[in-house]
């Protein structure tokens, strides 16, 4: 009996020795199949995301990050696409979390750390910024964040006044003032949106003997130049000082159209830590334009209030700040679909867009307008050409003159005939900022208006009086 029951478990295992070694390549062939199955649908999940973010719809993208990592908490498209729409919906403790957790699952990955950065870089937390520069190798930077200590503070302000106006120089085609940096030097600055930081001319630099650090050189897809990072000891506007202000060296040009030279640019790194506002009532009359400075950013309507205004409207669009605080609204060229664009005041004109936009956007072309002096942007110097815009790189891509009828951000429209320009973007815009813009919204949207960017809160206050007094032309 013993025997019997001995034998038939030994044959039992024998048979199911034969059963597995029969059917295991199958099992494993189907879950091979299942896990191909299973990462193929998340990689046209992540795909899909991509898509939704690269068009801008950012709230959409966000949804589905998170509903995502349900499946797949270690996904690194999902938490940079939510790290990313927080830093331009001004979420920066949410973008930090996020870059932070994208940093466990990939270490080396260099963008995280470059918005991680950034991020430290708004909340003038350099002592943090610092190290991840060196680590990008932006050495020169890394020098400029480690120099300020805790008792110095960027961009202090001395004054007893709560706002300061100037004139400005020139507004046709870009928005010139002049300050006084430290020596008592004076220089014109071109205020440009589209600027990361306070840019200064390398004569400029040397004359106000400023504090300088290792140079860089930079190389893009539009070509290589250099840079060198240093810090303004003070620079006087309107009567009140603002000491400890970090900028950029690099050669500047003359402002085509007008003749004038420019000294410097004031970027967003300066233009974010107060309440800019431009007003530019009355644009054809001969009466003076002002650039308005107030220091604290708590009451956004407080410069409007502080101005004599006739009857009119005020109109408040949201705006995002993209990598390298970039301005991006959701704007229309004539009836076009919604894009979104950066709202640049260095852009002369009413626009500039790709051709493909401007196809879709029916804007009226000009064939080798400025084929003599390739284009508004472009000045020829040294045996290259130097994109004088964006002030860091070059560019060889011709541009078209444009006129469209109308322009819109967020149902505030302009109407009249409206001059662009049509061509390349400068630089790979849509690899920095992570999404595809149309173009650029340029400054002649803020003619005829009082404009104040609330960088606080993200919105940008149009006071429109009820009688303008030109039309476009």
């Amino acid at each position: 009996m013993n025997f019997f029951c001995f034998w038939t478990f030994y044959e039992g295992q024998r048979t199911f020795k034969k059963a597995f070694f029969l059917f295991w390549p199958f099992v494993l062939v189907l879950f091979s199949l299942n896990l191909l199955a299973s990462h193929s649908e998340q990689q046209a999940a992540e795909q899909q995301l991509n898509v939704l973010y690269r068009s801008g719809r950012f709230e959409e993208a966000t949804r589905m990050a998170r509903s995502l990592l349900q499946e797949h908490p270690s996904c690194f498209s999902c938490w940079m696409i939510i790290g990313e729409s927080a830093l331009c919906r001004g979420n920066l403790e949410l973008a930090r979390k996020a870059f932070e957790r994208v940093l466990k699952i990939r270490p080396e990955e260099r963008r995280p750390k470059a918005l991680l950065k950034e991020i430290y870089i708004r909340e003038d937390r350099y002592s943090l910024a610092a190290p991840l520069a060196y680590e990008l190798g932006e050495l020169g930077l890394g020098d400029l964040l480690k120099s300020f200590n805790k008792d110095q503070k960027p961009f202090a302000v001395d004054s007893t006044k709560e706002q300061v106006t100037v004139r400005f120089k020139d507004f046709v085609p870009y928005p010139i003032i002049e300050t006084e940096l430290s020596g008592g030097i004076k220089a014109r600055f071109m205020i440009d949106t589209g600027s990361t930081y306070v840019i200064l001319s390398p004569r400029l630099a040397n004359k106000a003997q400023m504090k300088l650090f290792r140079k860089e050189k930079e190389t893009s897809t539009m070509g290589s130049y250099w840079i060198q990072f240093g810090k303004i000891h003070s620079m006087n506007i309107g009567g009140a000082t603002i000491r400890n202000i970090p900028a950029v060296i690099h050669s500047l040009l003359a402002i085509p159209r007008t003749g004038l030279e420019i000294d410097g640019i004031l970027g967003e790194n300066f233009l974010s830590h107060f309440l800019p506002t431009f007003d530019l009532r009355d644009r054809w009359k001969s009466v003076p334009k002002f650039f308005i400075l107030r220091f604290s950013k708590d009451d956004p309507l407080s410069s409007l209030k502080s101005l004599s205004l006739s009857s009119g409207r005020i109109r408040v669009i949201p705006f995002l700040i993209g990598p390298a605080q970039t301005l991006i609204v959701q704007g229309k060229i004539n009836n076009s679909v919604p894009l979104l664009f950066l709202l640049d005041t260095g852009t002369p004109g009413y626009f500039l867009c790709s051709p493909l936009v401007a196809k879709l956007s029916k804007v009226w072309l000009q064939q080798n307008f400025f084929s003599d002096q390739s284009g508004p942007y472009i000045h020829h110097g040294s045996g290259q050409s130097i994109d004088m815009h964006w002030g860091l790189g070059t560019s060889q891509s011709p541009l078209e003159f444009g006129l469209a009828n109308q322009l819109e951000i967020m149902g505030e429209r302009i109407q009249g005939i409206l001059q662009g320009s049509v061509g390349s973007l400068p630089m790979d815009v849509s690899g920095n900022l992570g999404f595809w813009p149309g173009g650029m919204i340029g400054f002649g949207f803020f003619y005829d208006k009082v404009s104040t960017i609330d960088y606080k809160n993200q919105k940008i206050y149009f006071f429109i009086p009820e009688k303008r007094a030109s039309q476009h032309k």
